[in-house]
């Protein structure tokens, strides 16, 4: 008699406990002392071709009956982009001198106010609303794997990654740390970060 299984449930998830070294790898161990393997996967920039699409049927067609994949998408806080705009903003002359200008414009004065107080008040303002608007959120992609622990599973694994490499998808297998950061922010998100 078959036992029916719960689509979507995350308790294993949230209920585990540690970290076992399996091979080159370190899957979380769920409350059931199930092993969770956990790569995210990312689009290779230097491939011409990048098929998403065919990778994910490729990978869901090669799993063994019995095995389960959970292909995660989570939408994550991405500072990088927001923090560079911030310290070339802070550089910007502000205090009522002309900027360096490229070229010369015959045709047209540039002027700037004589104190620079307008700029001053302008610059700070988008300085306050850069540091006070929501960070940008970028898409992360995220292969888990319950392994049941046989060599046959590791090497469909391992064999997986560098299959996706062909359809242009990279994968980096996370280590305990990643893992755990993402578990915090799948069950306890922080909006406002």
């Amino acid at each position: 008699m078959q036992q029916d299984q719960a689509v979507g449930q995350s308790q294993a998830f949230v209920l585990a406990h540690s970290f076992k070294k399996v091979g080159a790898y370190w899957p979380l161990v769920g409350a059931d002392n199930s092993l969770r393997l956990f790569v995210e996967v990312t689009a290779d920039a230097d491939h011409p071709n990048v098929r998403p699409k065919d990778a994910y049927q490729m990978l869901l067609s090669s799993i063994v009956p019995g095995w389960s994949v959970r292909i995660l998408q989570i939408f994550w806080p991405d500072p990088v982009p927001r923090d560079a705009f911030q310290k070339q903003a802070e550089t910007w002359p502000v205090d009522g001198k002309e900027p360096a200008l490229p070229a010369p414009v015959p045709q047209a004065q540039v002027s700037l106010p004589k104190k620079g107080e307008g700029l001053k008040l302008l610059h700070d303002a988008l300085l306050l609303h850069i540091r006070e608007a929501p960070l940008p959120f970028i898409r992360r992609t995220v292969i888990e794997f319950v392994y049941p622990g046989t060599e046959d599973a590791l090497a469909w694994w391992e064999g997986i990654q560098g299959n996706l490499l062909t359809f242009g998808l990279k994968t980096e297998p996370l280590p305990p740390e990643k893992i755990q950061e993402l578990a915090q922010w799948i069950f306890n998100p922080k909006l406002e970060v």
